[in-house]
């Protein structure tokens, strides 16, 4: 969202490649209707925020993002998103107070707005602004390991269908469930 308050063409287009470049909702639709019911239950956001994350690195490698906006509209989302996790552990950790957490997101370039909101968000959902971080390092982890132990037999494509397949589950499982699924 612009200053004006209105979405350009490059928000959009971030916006649908975390959301359907392969991504989350697509994990709705390779599973069965009694997993459906659990994973409206549960709500991992270390699966849901780290495939978004990782969604967009996907696609950019596919070229989905080919303007200098676009470009650097994703540059500036990433550094938000890493400004936020570390700003989520200060403030968890009690290294930071509320003030000093709004004082470090301003002065990394947050505008005001935006930086009370995140602070006011991140003091009630701890964790959620890094979790998009380790979720998504998570993903790319596996995605070597396939890359490496498949060679030539591995398959991007299936390898995303495997992981969505699997659904939102937590990380401490979705490697497990994965090589289960290969």
């Amino acid at each position: 969202e612009n200053a004006s308050g209105l979405f350009t063409y490059s928000d959009i287009k971030i916006d649908v490649a975390q959301k359907l470049l392969p991504g989350m909702g697509l994990s709705y639709n390779a599973t069965s209707e009694e997993q459906q019911v659990l994973l409206n239950i549960s709500n991992d956001i270390f699966y849901l925020n780290g495939w978004s994350q990782y969604a967009l690195k996907i696609a950019q490698e596919q070229g989905y993002f080919e303007s200098e906006e676009d470009l650097l509209n994703i540059l500036w989302l990433r550094y938000k998103r890493a400004v936020y996790a570390l700003a989520d552990i200060k403030m968890q950790t009690k290294e930071l107070n509320y003030t000093q957490t709004l004082d470090m997101l301003i002065s990394a370039g947050i505008n005001d707005e935006e930086a009370v909101a995140a602070v006011d968000f991140l003091a009630v959902n701890p964790a959620y602004a890094l979790s998009y971080v380790i979720g998504a390092n998570e993903f790319e982890r596996l995605n070597l390991k396939y890359q490496k132990k498949l060679k030539e037999k591995y398959n991007a494509k299936e390898f995303y269908n495997k992981i969505l397949s699997l659904g939102r589950i937590p990380l401490n499982v979705l490697e497990e469930n994965l090589e289960n699924s290969y």
